[in-house]
């Protein structure tokens, strides 16, 4: 397995080391190095990339905030000199945390603990009938049959299950990749469906046992062909 990733800081002595620490790791593969988080950003979204190493500390945009704009989320090791914004850090579920200066030896462990996650996340939908979510630091394995629907917000993907709900840093754009193949609909930008879930469809909206989930105009068409929603 092998991972691409960039480097985002505005030290040119950080970013030597790290472009040092990474081509002693042959599971990654260096896609870029930045000192800008706003051209960065740019690049993240238009290539993609597994993983994102970066600093807090930046001028115009914090890394904070720049992992906070991603609509599709890469995994990410923040590397900074600071300890204030550990809280920020996990609540936006970065991998790992690393204090500067820090040696090979702990970024290999970082490096680790992502190709652990990757191996068994984005949600990483598989033909088994469950998927991978990361939520609260853990990696719960979740039963696609208990899926009611999916509800999307700028930043989180709320998960609402047959008992429960969980909230998850990630996209509904991936999210829709990884399910759409498993009796999901996207019915709404902010919405996806068990299509087996589905109780009833009353005007403009479906409804899911006691909850009423609103149908987007432009999904319309696709709902007619899997549902018959409409006819």
């Amino acid at each position: 397995m092998k991972l691409s990733c960039v480097i985002l800081d505005d030290d040119d002595l950080a970013l030597r080391l790290l472009s040092d620490y990474i081509s002693r790791l042959p599971q990654l593969e260096l896609r870029g190095v930045f000192t800008d988080a706003r051209i960065a950003k740019t690049a993240i979204e238009q290539s993609g990339v597994d993983l994102v190493i970066l600093d807090i500390q930046m001028p115009d945009l914090t890394g904070i905030e720049l992992l906070g704009s991603l609509e599709s989320k890469p995994h990410a090791i923040i590397t900074t000199s600071y300890q204030d914004y550990a809280y920020e850090g996990f609540r936006l579920q970065v991998v790992d945390y690393l204090l500067k200066p820090f040696l090979f030896e702990r970024f290999e462990m970082a490096v680790n603990k992502v190709l652990a996650y990757h191996q068994f996340l984005p949600a990483q939908g598989n033909r088994q009938g469950y998927i991978f979510v990361k939520a609260n630091g853990i990696i719960e394995k979740i039963p696609v049959a208990d899926i009611l629907f999916l509800e999307g917000s700028k930043q989180y993907v709320k998960i609402f299950l047959k008992e429960r709900y969980i909230i998850t840093l990630d996209s509904m754009k991936n999210f829709d990749a990884i399910l759409s193949a498993q009796g999901f609909l996207r019915v709404h930008k902010s919405y996806i469906v068990y299509i087996h879930a589905v109780d009833a469809v009353d005007g403009s909206c479906l409804r899911i046992g006691d909850y009423i989930i609103p149908v987007g105009k432009t999904y319309r068409q696709e709902i007619v062909k899997k549902i018959g929603f409409g006819s």
